[in-house]
């Protein structure tokens, strides 16, 4: 193996574009060349090799094609071959496995992604190893990747580019959040995947030179690894080494991939390697209105802080960067992630908690003070630790229903908090699209319901139909705007897949206008929350979907296995209705 610098962009050969171009791709990058990139060049035709391997079986999947291929990995289509599930699996090219180094790095892709549950992370199934072949099970995606993109169409306007790279600025800041840095954010690890009803779904892959804190590694990268990534991109404390690499640094990556987009060229570029690394280390980037006059002089503001020299120049966060851009955007996309990125008095970023006793409402037990324990069971594990997790939009509307429902809004939840961890998972910034542990939903709702002296499942069937009916009109809506009483079923499944972070999902129709649901694997704990909350938030769909007569029930719970060394069960949700 051995590394070279290019600096020219290179075309593919025709029949390999005409073969991937527009069709299913993943996180390789075939051959192609960002700026000045020091790339390794594998000897020894792995991706003939790698052809092969088409048809052959790896653990559960079978091989179906191959898609495409990079210097250390071959990207094929697969499928699992009990369940028929399409996938993309990359399999470290043979020659490779025996390079520590590589090898590393490649486990690593795998071990943080699988941790990374996001809707704009390429999502990571599986790892498996068998003999000489190391691979990874991956979602399929099926698109091109933003340097695709860009190589067809040189740069995008303003409000398209915002568009797409905010959700990425989601990703971003919830994989910081939970301590990974990416360390590679560069156009070509953008990639731009259609979902089913053919809209683009912008996601993050090649999580190969990130690093999650938490995460033990055998062994730790090495220096050299900075030239594995296009320097275009780097943030200059990168060019001195990975191990200075922090949330800022995606930042500064993120930037300079806007830049990009709109303006058509990277912000540093130079002819040769050296001169291009001091550009970076000087970050003396030209404005970009002043290199595309039809920018508005505004974005130069943004866009060049986040390419500041020092890391503490920078914009404090992902978040704050991407609420800058916000105005750049189409009104639409405007709406749907203001409530991500814009300050609101419901994100409880100053509330302190104080260690006070359950306060009891007066029409609830006046003269007893009941503690949370005595209305659901405590906690199986410290709030904010469990595996079962749920996207952060329920409890940015339980926080603001508890702030307008409460007399002292949300400072009576806080003080009625026994358990201090709970207090403080409350206390955080819930971001819409990111993930939190769904478990403190159960003791919260429990102790809104007592503080209000509203039966539990009522408030649980009450507050799912009310949230329905926000999803409908904003984040959601492409669930409601193409369901129809014969559909809705199958496209709840769905949602629910991407809405909940754990278990599988079945539906039933017994019989005309009767539909059973099943979520199989709840949390144990979880389930008394859940199966009212399911019962409101279907009824009100279908009522939206302009059912009449509709009736709901939930079904005996099913015990099931455990999950991560917790008891689970079956929860079911029949459906009637008269069209």
């Amino acid at each position: 193996m051995i590394a070279r610098c290019e600096h020219q962009e290179k075309e593919e050969p025709q029949g390999r574009r005409s073969a991937l171009h527009g069709r299913a791709m993943l996180a390789v990058a075939p051959g192609r060349v960002e700026g000045c990139v020091v790339r390794y060049v594998t000897m020894g035709g792995a991706p003939a090799k790698a052809s092969v391997l088409v048809g052959a079986r790896l653990g559960a999947y079978e091989l179906v094609r191959l898609v495409g291929h990079g210097a250390t990995a071959s990207v094929f289509e697969g499928v699992h071959t009990v369940l028929g599930k399409r996938v993309g699996i990359k399999v470290l090219h043979e020659h490779l496995t025996r390079d520590e180094q590589t090898g590393a790095r490649f486990l690593r892709e795998g071990r943080v992604a699988a941790r990374l549950q996001h809707p704009h992370v390429l999502e990571v199934l599986d790892l498996g190893q068998d003999g000489n072949l190391t691979w990874l099970v991956m979602e399929f995606l099926d698109g091109r990747d933003l340097r695709q993109e860009l190589q067809r169409r040189q740069r995008l306007p303003l409000e398209e580019a915002t568009a797409l790279l905010l959700p990425i600025a989601s990703a971003l800041e919830y994989a910081h959040r939970l301590g990974a840095v990416h360390r590679d954010i560069k156009p070509a690890n953008v990639f731009l995947a259609r979902d089913e009803l053919d809209r683009i779904v912008p996601k993050i892959v090649d999580f190969g030179l990130s690093k999650l804190e938490g995460l033990s590694e055998e062994r730790p990268l090495t220096e050299s690894e900075i030239v594995a990534g296009s320097v275009s991109y780097m943030a200059p404390e990168q060019t001195y080494g990975i191990a200075r690499t922090g949330p800022d640094s995606d930042q500064f990556s993120f930037a300079a991939v806007f830049y990009e987009c709109v303006t058509g060229h990277a912000p540093f570029v130079a002819r040769t390697f050296y001169e291009l690394i001091e550009r970076i280390r000087e970050s003396h980037a030209k404005p970009p209105s002043e290199d595309t006059p039809s920018l508005p002089p505004a974005l130069d503001h943004v866009l060049l802080r986040a390419l500041s020299a020092r890391p503490a120049d920078r914009w404090p966060s992902m978040r704050a960067l991407a609420e800058q851009l916000l105005p750049f955007a189409d009104e639409q996309t405007r709406d749907d992630w203001r409530d991500e990125f814009v300050e609101s008095p419901d994100t409880l970023r100053n509330v302190v908690a104080s260690p006070r006793g359950l306060r009891v409402a007066p029409q609830s037990r006046p003269s007893e003070r009941t503690t949370t324990e005595e209305l659901c069971p405590p906690l199986p594990c410290p709030a904010g630790t469990s595996p079962f997790t749920i996207k952060g939009l329920p409890y940015r509307g339980f926080v603001y229903f508890a702030s307008q429902a409460l007399p002292g809004g949300l400072d009576d939840l806080i003080d009625a908090l026994d358990d201090e961890a709970l207090r403080e998972f409350l206390a955080q910034p819930f971001l819409a699209s990111s993930r939190y542990d769904v478990l403190p939903i159960r003791p919260l709702t429990a102790v809104v319901a007592q503080l209000l002296g509203k039966q539990f499942d009522d408030l649980c069937f009450s507050g799912a139909a009310a949230q329905v009916r926000y999803d409908a009109r904003t984040v959601f809506k492409n669930l409601f705007g193409g369901a129809t009483l014969d559909n809705w079923h199958e496209r709840a499944l769905r949602h629910s897949a991407q809405y909940y972070g754990f278990g599988q999902y079945a539906s039933e129709r017994e019989a005309e206008n009767t539909v059973v649901l099943r979520h199989i694997g709840v949390p144990a704990y979880l389930a008394p929350w859940y199966a009212p909350m399911q019962r409101g938030y279907t009824r009100e769909t279908v009522r939206i979907l302009g059912a009449a007569n509709v009736e709901v029930e939930t079904l005996p719970w099913v015990e099931g296995p455990e999950a991560h060394g917790f008891p689970t069960v079956t929860t079911g949700t029949r459906v009637k209705w008269t069209p």
